[in-house]
């Protein structure tokens, strides 16, 4: 199963991409850091994968891919 989210905000930075997963990374000010963390741990319990990209024409792509 493939899940996608995206958006037409500013985007990831790809020097931000490999620091997104990291519990307590967060740009946003009073940002906790610590959703795409939790949300990166339910996936991998469940044997998938989640990704991130930022998309040509501005935005990100989140990506969740789950076995059946």
């Amino acid at each position: 199963m493939l899940i996608t989210i995206s958006d037409q905000g500013p985007g990831v930075g790809e020097t931000n991409i490999s620091e997104l997963n990291d519990p307590f990374y967060s740009q946003r000010a009073g940002g906790t850091g610590l959703g795409l963390a939790i949300a990166k741990k339910i996936v991998l319990d469940h044997d998938g994968r989640i990704g991130a990209e930022t998309l040509a024409k501005g935005g990100a792509k989140f990506s969740i891919f789950l076995p059946r």
